[in-house]
């Protein structure tokens, strides 16, 4: 999963030519010795993973953790999605009574299978802000015959249709965890 490269990329493309330019309207009268600066993508906001091998770590990790416990809910391997998820499981434990409260994975696998939760596959996330202590993504899901999930709320409800959805990744000292269950149909 890549997040969105192309603004980072036309950024450094931009810059590039910028430097380019101011460099040849110059005209010195003798030898001039230019020294170039190397855009790092840690430098962009947001910054592209998997394109360059130095982009900020925690962003790869963040992605790679959200992806992982996307993937599990969607394969219905709730140990591994409790595991990955530091998010809060009132909500959860008050639409299943019956389930021990702590017992992380049953009340996710309620979550996916009884009560509404769309645990489904991402086909994209783009980092779209930083919050204290971690990293907001927008994610984009695909439905089991491939095309994209898009949420209509009921009619007379208020909103309108939409196919992507903020999801909070906390990156703390014992890695990053998830911190927001997948989208709500009701």
């Amino acid at each position: 999963m890549r997040t969105n490269i192309r603004k980072a990329a036309a950024i450094v493309v931009g810059a590039l030519l910028t430097i380019l330019l101011l460099a040849g309207c110059a005209a010195p009268t003798q030898p001039t010795r230019i020294e170039s600066t190397i855009v790092q993508p840690s430098t962009i906001s947001p910054a592209p993973t998997g394109v360059y091998g130095d982009a900020p770590p925690e962003l790869a990790a963040a992605e790679d953790t959200l992806t992982r416990f996307l993937n599990a809910l969607a394969d219905g391997d709730y140990t591994t999605a409790a595991s990955l998820y530091a998010g809060d499981y009132e909500l959860l434990r008050g639409y299943n009574p019956s389930l021990g409260p702590e017992d992380h994975a049953a009340l996710l696998g309620a979550a996916c299978k009884a009560n509404g939760f769309m645990c489904l596959r991402p086909a994209a996330m783009d980092v779209v802000g930083d919050n204290p202590g971690g990293l907001t993504f927008s994610v984009t899901f695909v439905n089991p015959d491939g095309s994209t999930f898009v949420f209509t709320p009921p009619p007379g409800a208020p909103g309108e249709p939409r196919s992507s959805f903020p999801m909070r990744v906390f990156t703390g000292p014992e890695g990053p965890r998830v911190l927001d269950l997948p989208p709500y149909v009701s």
